[in-house]
């Protein structure tokens, strides 16, 4: 690896997520079909611009499994507002977002890990900073 591309993905990455959480919806009824259609959305948005980005080889495991949380969190979201008094249904969708939404800050701990071990410490002028935080 070329730890210039390294610290690159480190700061885009971090960058995004930052794009991310400002994109997220700010409508008045949270539990609206309108307020979660735009909530999945932005899963959607920020797993299309992570899925762009250079990854290194050797965490491209971890950020695939990232990125197909996203999705798989984006349409339980949407299943989960959509589904008609079907309790079993609501369990097993249920069960798959709390399974999603739970592995990814373990994921992020994984990525973060990466860049400690290669020993990419990110200035505070960068974006990637965070990552020395986990």
């Amino acid at each position: 690896y070329r730890r210039d591309d390294v610290r690159k993905y480190g700061n885009q990455f971090s960058e995004l997520l930052v794009d991310h959480k400002l994109l997220l919806p700010t409508i008045e009824e949270e539990d609206s079909m309108e307020y979660i259609k735009k909530y999945s959305d932005t899963y959607v948005q920020y797993a299309d611009a992570l899925s762009k980005i250079q990854v290194p080889r050797s965490i491209s495991e971890d950020h695939l499994y990232f990125i197909n949380n996203l999705y798989k969190i984006s349409v339980a979201l949407v299943t989960l507002a959509e589904i008609n008094n079907d309790p079993i249904f609501s369990v097993l969708i249920l069960n798959q977002y709390n399974q999603a939404r739970d592995a990814q800050p373990k994921i992020l701990i994984n990525i973060a890990n990466y860049f400690e071990l290669n020993d990419i410490i990110f200035s505070e002028n960068e974006t990637g900073i965070m990552w020395n935080n986990f």
